[in-house]
């Protein structure tokens, strides 16, 4: 069933309900429940101070009903027992009449003009069943009929007929006609929750306010039918009010005297809520391949932004590179002071172990060189022997000085680079510092930006498939357009196009076999023309016409133009 027809029979439902109800509407008389409930509760052995639920009314009639049981009593009072057993059942009736709303009309409005998938009103299914049957849905609709003078318009008795069967929720659920696996909506409430702006031009949120209000208003309404519960002023409707406040003293039962009327507001509410909810559907409906293009558009657009973002991870990991080589490089910059004050330490160690040595030198050269005085022959082994142990100490001391020197230069530069290090290590500290966070930030917009990939990655994967969907819908839409002669004639050419590509190829198969015979056989016949001294030009020539006479078989796809025959 198309969607029209489906919105056109739903409406039709609507318009059958409304009547209806119209219908018992006029017939009820609020001024006779006045009367009869003000005579209930004038009764002196009553001791009632309010009336505010339908157990209690109900309790009142069995009470006086068995009161008035084996006597002859008042007539007003047996008209008035007999008047409650009617108001009940009818109120049962109501009861039964709003059961068939739910499962007539409120049932198919979530089955088929909206997605269930979606979590503002996800739960709506649930919630109708396990509301349940306050009074049982089997009964007698006969007598309210035939005591309200309602006529038959083809909703009271067909709306109930069918109840618990073929028109039950659960039969709605599971219908063949109803959509199986991820819809549209679906879909796009999936994407909605991390891309709100992307999706705006496809949000529904007036037909979710129209769904949300129904299901409220039904909450309310079926409260006003179950028996032990006391009828309080926020299950009303104030438009109720103005149905009874020309009814005086009516303060202690108003409760059950607003009731019936405030069904039929309930009920007048619904439907054009109901109605409403269709305007909306017909409004923002789209077919098949509109919804095709859109979601096409919204993968396209995902794509692409997957694509930037992408790029933008690349660029960002290569900055946050360079920044933490910069980052290292400071950091030892950083400790260069505390490197050059250990270097310093050991210069200084290596300063003063040269200065002692030096001075040992220096006490070994005058010790020498007292001795040397006393020898007075210059001649002697002695006096050669001291004279040799002076050169060498001598210049080992000019040795140790010169380094010693070297360390005291090399120290003078080293102290120069510390105070230089710690009169700019404040200053390298905070730009470091500076690198640092920005590094850090760069991290947090890298994961950010990770966490966006992975949800445009998890989006795209139903999204792809919503949109494998609405194609293989698209097209059997496409070959259902067309009558079962007209598929017979398109398969039959479909089957003939095939044939023709398969005889074509084998066709371009066979010549790419000749092709390469030929040529092979060209090649044997120019290798026997080398080995042959005489006869070159015959064979060549002969060689050559044969192809040519071949190659016109092959330039005309396997036809011969002289012959009007094909060539096999």
């Amino acid at each position: 069933m198309d969607e029209a027809t489906r919105s056109g029979l739903m409406r039709a439902q609507i318009s059958a309900f409304e009547q209806h109800m119209e219908q018992l509407e006029s017939t009820f008389s609020k001024g006779t429940l006045y009367k009869m409930l003000k005579l209930l509760t004038k009764k002196q052995t009553i001791e009632l101070r309010s009336l505010t639920s339908l157990s209690q009314v109900s309790t009142l009639v069995n009470w006086e009903q068995k009161r008035l049981s084996g006597t002859i009593g008042k007539a007003k009072d047996r008209d008035m027992v007999h008047y409650f057993s009617w108001f009940l059942e009818y109120v049962e009736y109501l009861q039964e009449l709003k059961q068939s709303f739910d499962e007539r009309i409120f049932a198919p409005l979530c089955q088929y003009f909206y997605d269930e998938e979606d979590p503002d009103i996800k739960g709506i299914h649930s919630v109708l069943e396990g509301e349940g049957d306050v009074y049982g849905s089997n009964r007698n609709q006969t007598i309210i009929l035939s005591k309200t003078d309602s006529i038959d318009s083809g909703v009271d008795t067909g709306l109930l007929e069918h109840s618990g069967s073929d028109y039950s929720l659960s039969a709605f659920i599971t219908s063949p006609g109803a959509r199986t696996g991820p819809r549209l909506g679906s879909t796009l409430e999936i994407l909605r929750k991390d891309f709100p702006d992307l999706l705006k031009p496809y949000d529904n949120k007036e037909l979710r306010h129209v769904a949300l209000q129904l299901t409220r208003l039904r909450r309310r309404w079926n409260k006003l039918f179950q028996k032990d519960v006391e009828v309080e002023e926020d299950m009303l409707d104030r438009e109720s009010v103005s149905e009874v406040n020309l009814f005086r003293d009516s303060t202690h039962f108003q409760p059950i005297l607003r009731l019936v009327p405030d069904v039929f507001i309930k009920a007048r509410k619904a439907a054009e809520l109901a109605r409403r909810w269709l305007e909306i559907d017909k409004a923002t409906s789209r077919t098949l391949q509109t919804k095709l293009e859109q979601i096409g558009d919204i993968q396209t657009i995902l794509e692409r932004k997957l694509g930037y973002v992408i790029h933008g991870i690349k660029r960002k990991e290569e900055k946050l590179q360079r920044g933490s080589e910069q980052v290292q490089m400071l950091l030892k910059r950083e400790d260069r002071s505390n490197e050059l004050t250990f270097q310093l330490y050991g210069v200084d160690k290596t300063i003063s172990s040269l200065q002692r040595r030096l001075r040992e030198l220096q006490v070994e050269k005058d010790y020498i060189r007292k001795h040397l005085r006393k020898r007075v022959e210059r001649e002697s082994e002695e006096y050669q022997t001291y004279r040799l142990k002076y050169i060498q100490t001598r210049l080992q001391s000019k040795v140790v000085d010169r380094e010693l020197s070297t360390k005291q230069y090399q120290r003078t530069i080293l102290e120069e680079d510390m105070h230089m290090e710690l009169e700019c290590k404040p200053s390298i500290i905070r730009f470091t510092d500076k690198e640092q966070e920005k590094c850090e930030r760069l991290e947090q917009q890298l994961e950010k930006e990770r966490a966006e990939k992975r949800k445009i990655e998890v989006a795209l994967v139903p999204l792809k498939s919503e949109r494998q969907r609405l194609k293989v819908e698209v097209d059997q839409q496409k070959l259902n357009r067309f009558t079962p002669e007209e598929n017979r004639v398109l398969q039959f050419q479909t089957r003939e196009l095939d044939d023709v590509r398969l005889f074509t190829q084998k066709v371009r198969e066979t010549q790419k076999g000749e092709i390469q015979r030929e040529r092979a056989r060209l090649v044997q016949i120019g290798r026997h023309t080398e080995r042959t001294s005489s006869g070159e030009n015959t064979f060549l020539e002969s060689a050559m016409t044969d192809f040519s006479s071949r190659n016109r078989f092959f330039l005309t796809d396997g036809h011969d133009s002289e012959t009007d025959s094909f060539w096999y």
